[in-house]
């Protein structure tokens, strides 16, 4: 199932939603939730609306920042509250930012899974570079050979680099579980596809 649409009138659908397994977390009193069709949706309050920026998430756990609180979510005690652009997670591993070496083994123990530290093209904010679910990663397409490599090994996925909108910060741009691709109305369908094709999404 692919989903265009917006978030909070922008976009950057990527920065207000993400999916924790089946469910995709949205702002509480979003005018977009109407065009997500049959997906399940839990609606959140919470300090910010930007939920897709502050949260990282797998089906097994979600994981926030202090003070940014929201019941069932894991809270990590770091100075950088960014976590959706700081952490790359599916259900077989995850990638954290150098930011966040030092929260690694807590980042580890509220997502169930392992992680290795990296940058991707070179940037800390590694979580906007791509959007991954448990069939495959969609990447910006100027990460390194062995930025492939790594996220072939940790996360247990195929990489195909690609952009959203022509451009190449897939994760500010959408949001994907194993059933679903909701992205920018900005992409084209060319775009569409293949990113749906990386992520094994019909």
């Amino acid at each position: 199932m692919i989903i265009r649409t917006t978030a909070k009138g922008t976009g950057l659908v990527g920065l207000f939603l993400f999916f924790h397994g089946k469910e995709l977390v949205a702002p509480a009193g979003m005018k977009e939730l109407g065009a997500l069709g049959e997906l399940e949706v839990r609606e959140v309050r919470a300090e910010s609306d930007m939920l897709g920026l502050f949260y990282a998430a797998n089906s097994r756990g979600v994981l926030g920042a202090s003070p940014l609180r929201v019941d069932g979510f894991h809270r990590l005690s770091t100075k950088y509250s960014a976590l959706g652009n700081l952490v790359l997670a599916n259900d077989r591993g995850a990638l954290v930012s150098p930011l966040l070496e030092d929260r690694k083994a807590a980042i580890e123990k509220a997502l169930g899974v392992k992680a290795e530290v990296t940058q991707l093209a070179g940037l800390d904010i590694i979580g906007a570079l791509a959007i991954v679910n448990n069939h495959g990663a969609a990447v910006h397409p100027e990460i390194s050979e062995e930025e492939r490599a790594l996220i072939r090994k940790v996360l247990k996925v195929d990489v195909q680099g690609v952009t959203l909108a022509k451009s190449g910060f897939l994760g500010a741009l959408g949001a994907a579980n194993d059933e679903a691709l909701v992205a920018t109305p900005q992409a084209t369908a060319t775009e569409l596809h293949t990113v749906a094709e990386a992520l094994g999404i019909q």
